[in-house]
C-alpha cells in the first residue's frame, strides 16, 4: 500500500544501489571527521601539556635565583634545580614540536573531511532526487489505478474551469502529512566548527607556505 511508510525495498535496484552507496559514503565522513576531532584533541592537549612545562619551568627558574641570593646558598641544590628547569624547558620544547607537525597532519585532515561531505552531500542530493522521482511516479501509476478516480477528476476539470487545481490542492490538504521517514533518514549531521569556519588558502597564501618551506631546508 502505498499509504504506509515506504522502505528501501520499495523502490528500484538503482534507488537501493544509491542508497547503500550514500551509507557508505555517509560512513566514510562520519570516520574522517571523527579521525580529525582525535588528531585536534591531542594535538591541543600537547600544547596544553607543553604551557604547563613552561610555567614550571618558570617557577623552577624563579626558585633557583631565590636560592642564589642567600648568604649560605647550597650550590649542589641550585644546580639541581637549574637542571631542573632545563629538563622541563626541553621537554616543552619536545611537545610543542610534536604539536606543530600533528598541527600540519590536522590541515591534511580538515581537508579530507571538507572533501568528504562534498562527496556525501552530492551523493545525498541524487538520491533525494532519485527518492522523489521514484515516489511520485508510484503515486501517479497508484491514482491512475483507482477506479474512477480518472473519471471523477476529468469531470471536476471539466466544470471547475480555473478552479481545479486548487479544489485540488484543498483536497491534499485535508489528509495528514506524508511519512518522511525515509526520506529524513537521507540526511548528514551538521559540520564541525572546523568545517564551517574553514577559508580555502588563496594562491598568493600557498606560494608564501612554498617559499617559507623551501628556504627552511
Amino acid at each position: 500500500m502505498l499509504t504506509t511508510s515506504p522502505t528501501v525495498s520499495d523502490f528500484s535496484p538503482l534507488f537501493q544501489e544509491r542508497h547503500a552507496a550514500f551509507i557508505e559514503t555517509r560512513a566514510a565522513y562520519l570516520d574522517s571527521q571523527t579521525a580529525f576531532l582525535e588528531v585536534t584533541k591531542e594535538t591541543e592537549r600537547l600544547e596544553m601539556a607543553a604551557q604547563a612545562l613552561d610555567a614550571e619551568a618558570a617557577e623552577t627558574d624563579a626558585d633557583w635565583k631565590e636560592q642564589a641570593k642567600a648568604r649560605r646558598a647550597d650550590q649542589r641544590k641550585i644546580n639541581q634545580t637549574v637542571e631542573r628547569a632545563v629538563e622541563l624547558k626541553m621537554e616543552a620544547e619536545k611537545l610543542r614540536r610534536i604539536a606543530a607537525v600533528r598541527a600540519e597532519l590536522r590541515e591534511e585532515m580538515l581537508l579530507r573531511v571538507i572533501e568528504a561531505r562534498g562527496e556525501a552531500t552530492a551523493a545525498r542530493l541524487a538520491l533525494h532526487g532519485l527518492y522523489r522521482e521514484q515516489r511520485s511516479a508510484a503515486l501517479f501509476e497508484a491514482l491512475k489505478g483507482t477506479e474512477g478516480l480518472p473519471e471523477l477528476l476529468r469531470e471536476l476539470r471539466e466544470l471547475a474551469g480555473d478552479a481545479f487545481d486548487g479544489m485540488v490542492s484543498q483536497i491534499a490538504g485535508q489528509a495528514a502529512a506524508p511519512d518522511r521517514s525515509l526520506l529524513n533518514q537521507i540526511s548528514l549531521p551538521a559540520p564541525i566548527h572546523a568545517e564551517a569556519e574553514h577559508k580555502p588558502k588563496t594562491p598568493v597564501e600557498k606560494h608564501r607556505e612554498r617559499m617559507a618551506a623551501a628556504a627552511a631546508h
